[in-house]
């Protein structure tokens, strides 16, 4: 295998396994029923969803309504905006997680769209990772004043019990 084919290979295994976003807090969505079963949904209705974690081939959301997805193919346009982006997707749900979570898998995304959306997953977890670490930085600054006056207390009572 030439290193042209180990390239695509590679990426066809990086697109398989896409880059998933843990979204806290949690961001606020609108979806819509397009079809159910392959026909057209009768509402032409929003209703809200939370967004719990997001990847290139998919979303994970909490919605109040019971979606039947093991018993019907359900069709969803859902729309949400991350960072700068935001997205018009088209999706199905496939999977259901307990009472009130639902897997949902992107149907249509264009290779613009996903590059978009990876480009904003990268972008987020950039951004958590340098507030995590400033605020580690943070806490070990307050930590290391209260170490030294532990420190120093225990020297003392150690010096006056002899």
């Amino acid at each position: 295998m030439n290193s042209k084919d180990k390239g695509k290979n590679l990426l066809g295994k990086e697109r398989r396994q896409n880059f998933r976003l843990p979204l806290f807090p949690p961001i606020e969505g609108t979806a819509q029923i397009k079809s159910i079963d392959d026909k057209p949904a009768a509402l032409d209705k929003d209703f809200q969803l939370t967004i719990l974690d997001v990847s290139a081939g998919g979303l994970k959301v909490k919605t109040p309504l019971d979606l039947e997805a093991s018993k019907h193919t359900i069709m969803l346009q859902v729309d949400f905006g991350l960072e700068e982006f935001s997205f018009n997707i088209h999706g199905q749900i496939i999977r259901r997680e307990g009472k009130d979570i639902y897997g949902i898998k992107f149907t249509d995304l264009s290779p613009k769209d996903e590059r978009s959306l990876v480009r904003c997953l990268y972008k987020v977890e950039r951004k958590k990772k340098r507030i995590y670490k400033a605020q580690r930085q943070e806490s070990e600054k307050v930590k290391n004043p209260i170490l030294k006056i532990l420190e120093a207390y225990s020297l003392c009572m150690f010096s006056a019990e002899r």
